[in-house]
């Protein structure tokens, strides 16, 4: 009798682990959901961009720190000292200089675009999370129908300003029209029309 209630006990006590353990996958699923309720873009690029910057990051404090660590280590030799301080100095701009050029492409990029949970359909405020040159997350809030200019420049990674900021996000992986047309300043049939006039006139010129 012992044996059949043991059998019954661990029968019964394997059937309430495994519905916590569906419980607690049902509970991890809502929370996504719910996150990912007024996610409105994501990144593809973000967690590449991410760990870029934290390799040259590394690069730039190995080059700042590293490189005159060694030049006064290693004393002495054939190498005059203007000669250890140049070496030096082009070691540590290649670092720094990198690193600076790096934060310049990639700080406009968003790793993601959402609706704030407070903002109401009248004055609908989002989101824009980006991370600067420390990898350290910022965070924008704008109101696309007041706060948004479409960006003209030559600088990469970026289409849009809010509130003053550089901003990039993938214009294919916009698929809300509305918000495409305040993000850009047209829709995109619009936007593909220009093109085609803008590839035309280069034709015709060529020809």
């Amino acid at each position: 009798q012992s044996t059949i209630y043991k059998r019954r006990w661990n029968s019964s006590n394997a059937k309430s682990k495994e519905e916590e353990y569906d419980d607690d996958l049902d509970d991890d699923e809502e929370e996504e959901e719910e996150d990912d309720k007024g996610l409105l873009y994501k990144g593809p690029f973000a967690k590449l961009t991410l760990k870029l910057k934290r390799v040259s990051l590394t690069t730039a404090f190995m080059g700042l720190f590293g490189v005159p660590l060694l030049a006064v280590l290693k004393s002495g030799g054939d190498v005059s000292a203007i000669g250890k301080v140049a070496v030096g100095g082009v070691a540590v701009l290649a670092a720094t200089g990198s690193t600076l050029a790096l934060s310049f492409c990639f700080s406009p990029y968003i790793h993601t675009l959402e609706v704030m949970p407070s903002s109401s359909k009248e004055e609908e405020l989002l989101k824009a999370t980006t991370r600067n040159i420390l990898g350290v997350t910022v965070e924008t809030i704008f109101d696309p129908n007041k706060d948004v200019v479409p960006y003209k420049g030559n600088r990469p990674f970026c289409n849009f300003l809010a509130n003053d900021k550089s901003l990039y996000v993938h214009p294919e992986l916009i698929h809300d029209q509305k918000l495409y047309a305040q993000l850009f300043g047209e829709t995109k049939e619009q936007q593909e029309e220009t093109e085609r006039k803008h590839q035309q006139s280069q034709d015709d010129e060529f020809f």
